[in-house]
Formats: C-alpha cells, structure tokens, sequence
C-alpha cells in the first residue's frame, strides 16, 4: 500500500513538473521560442515583454549578453516604452535595459519617453521604472529632457503616493542645477508642500541636498513658516529636521519664531515635539 501511495505521490510530482515546464514554454504567435534570436525574427519581443516568463527570460538574456540582447530589444521596443513601464512584469525589463544601456542609447530611451514621463511617475509601477532611469542615466541631454519633461507638473507629482519618489529621486541625482525646478517649486509653496503627507517629505529630501544659497533660502524660508508648520501632523517634521541640525544659531532663530506661544505650543499635540526637539536641541 505504501509503494502504491509513494507510486501515485510521484506521478503526481511529474504531471506537476511536467504542467510547469509547458507554463514556461515561451511561445510567440503560437509557435515556440528558445532564444532571443528567435523571438526577435518572429517579431514576436514585444509579445514576450508582456509576459511574466517572456519578460524574465528578456531580462536574462540582457544579463548573459548585455550589448547584443539590447541591440535586438531595443528598436522594436522603443516607441512601446511607455506602456512598459507600467506593466507589472515589463516594467522590470525595462529597468534592466536603462541599467545596461550607454548614455547614447539612454537618450534615446528618454526621447522617447519624455511626453509620457509624468504619467509614468504616477503610476504605481511606472514609478520604479523612472526612479531607475535617473539612478541610472548619464548625459546632460538626457537629463535635461528629463527635467523639462517633469518640470511642469511637479507640484502635483510631489504631493503624489508614488511620483513623489520620482521627484526626491530628481533632486538627489540630477546635476548641475538640474534638479533646481524642485528647489523653486518647493520654496514657492513651502506651507502647502510642507504640511503634505508626501510634500514633507520631499521638503526633506531638498534639505538634505541643497547647497549654498539655495539651502540658505530654504531654511530661512522654514524658520520663517514655523508657526504654520509645527501646529501641523506633518509641517512640524519640517521645524524638527531644522532643530536636528544642531546649529545653535539655527535653534536660536526656531525659538525666537516660538517666543510669546511657548506655553500655548507646548500643549498641542503637534507642535509639542517642536517645543521638545527645542529643550534638547539648543545651547544654553
């Protein structure tokens, strides 16, 4: 009996195996594929993006052979980017060929790209997929189209569950004063974007990167919205991440913005961590 259920255990383990196998099959108008080579004369690469086995065994073969594979992949996907980077599966393909890609054949990735880019940015997968491309682009050209192309609409893009990573993403790896259409939309709406689930964040991150006068403005731009923000759930990490500095003279002008409210401060439940952050934060 036991021979019998071991037997019926392992036929089953092989019609399991066996249905595996065929659900990797890679197929492309019906016909099967083993190699991209294949796929790619079949004109069937678009196809395979889309699938969830199709767009792994594109993205090893990008892996094995990084120049030759986005050779093949590369024209006949090009103006399908944008859909791309918003699948679930192709987006990740597409993460790959920005990583292998030169700065040549990255340029031609965002011109094609840029009209869509802020569309892209919001989507819940497209998201990742431009994160990457500015990880990963190099080229002054490049990313400039990319700042043009986000540019306009980047008040919305910051206050957004997922674009507002595109944009900390800008200001952290754009350079030479290419990610400044960040710095300026922010310092023109500092309260609005401050006291934001998403915008706070972003404001953060502007902190973290700014230099020179632009960090100057910034700051004194805070210090001098600091009742605004610290009576809010989120403005008040703003007055915090100030305070967190230990720069005296910084925490000197935080409660010189504070004196005569102390008290009043002291006793709402947001600002009361500024009012706290204050008492640690300070000299004497």
């Amino acid at each position: 009996a036991d021979s019998e259920a071991g037997g019926r255990a392992r036929a089953s383990d092989g019609r399991a195996a066996e249905r595996e196998r065929g659900s990797k099959r890679l197929t492309v108008g019906g016909r099967e594929v083993c190699t991209l080579e294949e796929a790619a004369a079949l004109g069937g690469l678009r196809e395979l993006a889309y699938e969830q086995h199709g767009c792994r065994f594109l993205q090893e073969a990008l892996e094995h052979a990084p120049a030759k594979a986005l050779g093949q992949l590369l024209e006949p996907l090009l103006p399908e980017l944008p859909r791309l980077m918003v699948d679930p599966f192709a987006n990740y393909l597409v993460q790959k060929m920005v990583h292998y890609a030169s700065a040549e054949h990255q340029l031609l990735m965002v011109q094609a790209i840029a009209p869509s880019l802020p569309e892209i940015a919001l989507n819940v997968h497209g998201t990742r997929a431009v994160q990457r491309l500015l990880e990963c682009v190099r080229g002054e050209k490049a990313e400039s189209l990319v700042a043009a192309a986000l540019a306009p609409r980047v008040h919305e893009l910051m206050r957004d569950l997922h674009a507002n990573h595109v944009v900390q993403r800008c200001v952290a790896t754009l350079t030479s004063g290419r990610n400044a259409f960040v710095f300026e939309a922010v310092s023109r709406a500092l309260v609005e974007v401050g006291t934001h689930r998403h915008g706070c964040c972003v404001l953060q991150r502007c902190l973290d990167n700014a230099a020179g006068a632009t960090r100057t403005n910034l700051v004194d731009s805070v210090i001098e919205h600091t009742r605004a923000l610290i009576a809010d759930q989120f403005g008040n990490y703003i007055v915090q991440y100030i305070l967190q500095l230990h720069e005296a003279k910084l925490t000197r002008r935080v409660v010189h913005a504070i004196t005569g409210s102390v008290a009043e401060l002291a006793c709402e439940k947001f600002s009361s961590n500024v009012i706290e952050k204050c008492l640690t934060s300070g000299d004497q």
